[in-house]
């Protein structure tokens, strides 16, 4: 079962090439995965890489509105610990980063297809359709970006559960991204990942999916004439040598009721 997973929040208010999300925790858990999940105000500044540790990120998705842009990230493979997560940029941007460390994704393909959508309204939305993984076992995310005007807010739709929500600050209002993430056990496939913005905005939103891990308990079952147990999975050779003895067995029954017969 994947967890929700806790969320670490950083932003820069002053237009910089990186961000840093500090002391961001990997616990000694099964499966661990760091979902970064980004909003910037510069569409002309995408991520050039990200560090924690030594894991190695990968980005899952991007998307560029008119006034802001959105990006996915992930890690997997990790190992415990406590370290700063660096974010860094082509070049200075205002930006909110959060990073969500959850636990029980799958360490081969992690996040399922990413979904994207862009606008200007007071409705972001994106569906997200689930393959492959059974609907209850996946945990569905987003990323939302848009442009900040004075006053304005953001609210999660009903049905999510929000991580994050913040805003860059300075002059002029217009100048600021306006960022939320949020998560969603789905009901429905597509998913719709949605929010209300206060006031119409220019917006760019991302949604996908964490796959859940497999744990494998390996088992055989073995039988004789008069029990059946369950033992330790045998090798190969173990179960053809008993698969022979088997048969042996079988056959000197046979002999014996035809000769009573």
């Amino acid at each position: 079962m994947i967890t929700p997973g806790t969320t670490f929040e950083a932003r820069t208010d002053t237009a910089a090439a990186t961000i840093t999300v500090p002391n961001v925790i990997v616990a000694g858990v099964a499966a661990p995965c760091i979902i970064v999940r980004v909003a910037n105000r510069d569409i002309g500044q995408s991520i050039s890489g990200i560090t924690w540790g030594t894991a190695t990120f990968h980005r899952q998705a991007f998307i560029a509105g008119t006034a802001s842009r959105a990006e996915f990230w992930y890690a997997v493979a990790l190992t415990p610990g406590t370290n700063n997560l660096v974010i860094t940029f082509t070049g200075a941007t205002k930006a909110v980063a959060f990073a969500t460390v959850s636990y029980g994704v799958d360490q081969t393909t992690p996040i399922g297809n990413a979904f994207t959508a862009t606008g200007s309204s007071t409705s972001p939305a994106v569906n997200v359709t689930i393959s492959n993984p059974v609907l209850s076992d996946v945990l569905v995310k987003d990323v939302l970006s848009c442009q900040w005007g004075s006053g304005q807010t953001i609210t999660v739709g009903a049905l999510q559960v929000q991580e994050g929500n913040d805003t860059t600050t300075g002059s002029p209002p217009g100048s600021n991204v306006q960022a939320g993430v949020s998560r969603e056990l789905p009901t429905l496939n597509p998913t719709p990942m949605t929010w209300t913005i206060s006031a119409s905005a220019p917006w760019a939103i991302i949604g996908t999916y964490l796959r859940p891990a497999i744990f494998y308990a390996s088992f055989a079952w073995t039988v004789s004439p008069f029990t059946m147990t369950l033992n330790a999975r045998q090798t190969d050779a173990q179960l053809e040598a008993r698969i022979r003895a088997l048969e042996s067995l079988l056959e000197r029954h046979e002999r014996k009721l035809r000769t009573r017969l």
